[in-house]
């Protein structure tokens, strides 16, 4: 009989430990999860928005040209038009943060009735409105020749 209690008592110290060990094993992964998801969540991509307003009394034509965009836009009178996203990479937490446009545009050229060229220099950020990663311009009559 006092075979068969050893025994016993063998097999429930056996089956404990393992039970702590398997105990063991769920804190580790819960911790490297928990590691994991706090760190990664530190680094952040935003999407920037370019938009041009037409408000001029006609149609124009908007060529751009960045690193990876050669395109040209037709943009009614009173229309908004999207011209691009893009993201800069990761970036903190407290974005989407304000960047020179010459970061992401390498040329702009906005013509009137094909002939005559805008004196805006879309170039340089104060042509710009920026809002909470939306750049945004309008074009107006006045900047036309």
């Amino acid at each position: 009989m006092i075979c068969i209690l050893t025994f016993f008592r063998t097999i429930e110290i056996k089956v404990v430990k393992q039970y702590q060990k398997i105990k063991q094993v769920k804190n580790i992964v819960s911790i490297v999860i928990l590691a994991l998801v706090v760190f990664s969540s530190c680094d952040h991509e935003y999407g920037y928005t370019y938009k041009v307003l037409n408000n001029s009394d006609s149609e124009v034509k908007f060529d751009l040209l960045t690193d990876w965009i050669d395109s040209t836009n037709l943009i009614d009178e009173g229309e908004t038009s999207i011209l691009f996203i893009v993201n800069h990479g990761f970036e903190g937490p407290d974005g989407p943060s304000f960047a020179d446009v010459s970061m992401d545009l390498d040329s702009i050229f906005v013509t009137r009735k094909d002939t005559v060229f805008s004196i805006k220099d879309y170039l340089a950020s104060a042509s710009w409105e920026y809002n909470n990663g939306v750049y945004k311009v309008t074009i107006t009559n006045t900047e036309f020749e």
